[in-house]
């Protein structure tokens, strides 16, 4: 995905619509290369809110593109021991916008990312999802074991999987309209891994579960599409045990709040993990190489559950 050869698009924006975008201080390259990626949509939001632990200083182009295309540009200073779901909510209450959008700091949308998820909306959605596409960087070198599909939901890429039933949906690439806080609240604050204590993952697959349980319509766009950096740190092996110890251990933490987190529901989700690995490896999707790999992130889920070794 080369970005730089595209010329900004000055086209109308979208006045309903407001864009989200939680960072931290350490990744202020990412966030530039995103808000420039961003005035290559062919249709804007009307406005950008920033939420990050430092004031960062935000090249002087960069804000006169978006001053010329009419793009308003907030930014929130907020504590760097907040939860990713405290930051999420700071960013919604920030704006008055009747649909909110959500992009990581390091993702890089498509040209019709805000079209399409716009589009589902205006249809009904009351949320809506898209497609998280590995972008690695230039000469990375990745493990021979390193699987889309298989591996590719512990770091939140890979969820368009027409069968099998993985058209999930990842906090990097999200919106929805501005009511479904009055129905179901706002994000779990106590969940969310950025820098506090405890590491618990899943603010977003929590918020959307209680979407769809409230009877809202969750809805998956396979054809708004952001590509997600996936640098060295994030594909190898002990940030994947990690990433699946805190996965076992954040859905152990939500059995005591919410009913739809129960030992049966959790085991249920293992064995359907267990068995799309053998499946996309038959399917010639998979890597047989990677099947250890991810029977072994299985058991570091468990693991995780029942609070055994990492902390």
């Amino acid at each position: 995905m080369t970005i730089e050869k595209i010329p900004p698009c000055h086209i109308k924006n979208y006045n309903d619509s407001s864009l989200v975008i939680p960072t931290i201080k350490e990744r202020r390259q990412y966030l530039f290369d995103l808000l420039n990626c961003l005035t290559r949509q062919i249709v804007k939001p009307s406005e950008v809110v920033i939420v990050c632990d430092e004031k960062i200083t935000v090249p002087l182009e960069t804000l006169t593109n978006y001053e010329e295309l009419g793009i308003k540009f907030t930014f929130i200073v907020v504590s760097p021991e907040l939860t990713l779901g405290a930051t999420r909510n700071l960013g919604i209450r920030r704006t008055k916008a009747k649909y909110i959008y959500f992009l990581d700091d390091d993702t890089l949308p498509a040209q019709n990312w805000l079209v399409e998820m716009r589009e589902s909306l205006k249809k009904g959605a009351d949320v809506v999802g898209g497609v998280s596409e590995p972008l690695f960087k230039p000469g990375i070198k990745k493990p021979i074991w390193w699987d889309t599909v298989l591996l590719g939901p512990y770091v939140a890429v890979g969820n368009q999987y027409l069968k099998f039933g993985y058209d999930k949906i990842w906090g990097c690439n999200f919106a929805f309209s501005n009511n479904v806080i009055d129905k179901i609240g706002y994000f779990d604050e106590d969940l969310g891994m950025r820098r506090s204590y405890p590491k618990l993952l899943a603010e977003d697959s929590e918020f959307f579960d209680r979407a769809a349980r409230s009877g809202l319509t969750v809805q998956f766009n396979s054809n708004a599409i952001v590509y997600h950096r996936l640098n060295a740190d994030r594909i190898n092996l002990a940030n994947f045990k990690k990433r699946a110890w805190q996965e076992g251990r954040t859905i152990k933490q939500l059995s005591k709040k919410r009913k739809s987190y129960t030992n049966i529901a959790f085991f249920k989700v293992i064995l359907f993990k267990a068995l799309r690995g053998p499946y996309f490896v038959l399917m010639r999707k998979s890597k047989a190489v990677t099947l250890p790999i991810h029977m072994l992130l299985l058991i570091y889920e468990i693991m995780g559950w029942l609070g055994i070794g990492r902390q």
